[in-house]
This record gives C-alpha cells, structure tokens and sequence, in this order.
C-alpha cells in the first residue's frame, strides 16, 4: 500500500496544468544536473498513471536499472 506523502505527490502531479508540467520539465533540467533525467522519467510515469501503482513504478525503474535508489528519487 502507497504511503500518504506518495498518494499527494500523485495528486500533485495530476493536478498541474500542461503549462506546469512543461515548466516542471525545465526547471529540473536546469537546476538539477545529476539526475534531471531520472526525475523527469519518474515525473512522467507518475502522470501517464491513471491510479497510483507504486508497484508498476518500481518494476519500470528496475527494468532500467535504478531500482535501489528509487526511494530517493
């Protein structure tokens, strides 16, 4: 079962407007250089979602090999 603060940023992200979302995209890509395309990969895999399933979310990081730090991104 999804814990709270993973249910709100679900809600979060399902609440922005494309606008948001695009804005969303370039401000990790500007200010964060290490991992922005992990970030943005999980941002889009939680909004492609149309209930939360956290367990679809770690099977598809694991599939591409971050699945140990996935309760950090």
């Amino acid at each position: 079962m999804a814990n709270s603060a993973s249910l709100q940023l679900f809600d979060l992200v399902h609440s922005m407007t494309r606008s948001e979302k695009r804005y969303f995209k370039i401000y990790i890509r500007t200010h964060s250089s290490k991992h922005s395309d992990e970030y943005i990969q999980l941002f889009d895999m939680i909004d492609e979602q149309e209930e939360y399933d956290e367990n679809a979310l770690i099977s598809t990081v694991k599939d591409q090999g971050s699945d140990q730090r996935f309760a950090v991104l």
